[in-house]
């Protein structure tokens, strides 16, 4: 069963022109924004799928079960006001249950013609829900979620706080922030290639871990790790029984565990 208000409910239009400077409107950014909302009612899914492309993607694990909520701000950025708003129609939210899975997805022209396409996301789940993010530009927020989360973002940092499940991220160029506790036998993989990663979970955490890079540093604070073995560019041991797996790899940045 699906509840849904209507997908454009709002268009706001914003004129920036940067007159103090002297500069015409063909000279400065000027952008159209439509907000949207929907809010699904769901019996079977188990999975969010978020497929975006430009722009900023947060989910959030707040809500009872049962509720999704997919709300943000579509934009388009052109040097004339009424091309930007003639545009709107150029990019568009698809949102699809199919099978166990709630897909999210940003649609718009692959040629954009000198034009930006952005969506922003703010997405409300369950907190139970497993959850899988796909960007190419943009910033990344995960939180208050208690399943596995797998994200994967070429050009954009990734922020994942309380987070009690699985944890798999991947980014080419930007950082990775994570707070996670892991259950028993859990994973947490986490890969940058431009960019450094700091990850902070419970003093009393027990896994083994890997950290390696290959331009940085590595800093391993307030965790005891047992049959340690450290180089310049490895470090690998055993926290408590080691029943779960942390893995950190970096090619340029630093590294950074911290027990709390």
């Amino acid at each position: 069963m699906r509840s849904t208000s209507p997908l454009l409910y709002l268009t706001l239009v914003s004129f920036i022109a940067a007159a103090c400077s002297g500069l015409g409107p063909s000279d400065t950014d000027i952008d159209a924004t439509a907000e949207f909302a929907d809010t699904l009612t769901i019996t079977t899914s188990t999975l969010l799928v978020v497929d975006a492309i430009n722009g900023t993607v947060s989910v959030t694990g707040d809500q009872p079960a049962g509720t999704v909520i997919v709300e943000g701000v579509r934009r388009v950025r052109s040097d004339r006001l009424d091309d930007a708003q003639e545009r709107l129609n150029d990019i568009s939210v698809r949102i699809a249950e199919l099978g166990n899975a709630i897909n999210v997805t940003t649609e718009h022209l692959k040629d954009p013609d000198g034009r930006s396409y952005e969506v922003d996301y703010r997405i409300s789940v369950p907190p139970t829900l497993q959850v899988d993010v796909e960007q190419v530009n943009g910033e990344i927020k995960i939180q208050e979620l208690r399943n596995t989360v797998s994200v994967h973002s070429v050009n954009g940092g990734v922020d994942a706080t309380d987070i009690s499940g699985d944890l798999r991220v991947n980014v080419t160029n930007g950082t990775i922030n994570a707070a996670v506790t892991m259950r028993a036998g859990g994973n947490v993989d986490l890969q940058s290639v431009n960019g450094g990663i700091s990850l902070s979970v419970p003093a009393n955490t027990s896994s083994t871990l890997e950290a390696t890079v290959v331009n940085g540093s590595i800093d391993i604070t307030n965790l005891l790790l047992n049959g340690q073995t450290i180089t310049s560019s490895r470090v690998t041991g055993t926290l408590g029984g080691g029943d779960g797996t942390i893995t950190l790899t970096v090619t340029n940045g630093g590294i950074e565990a911290i027990g709390r």
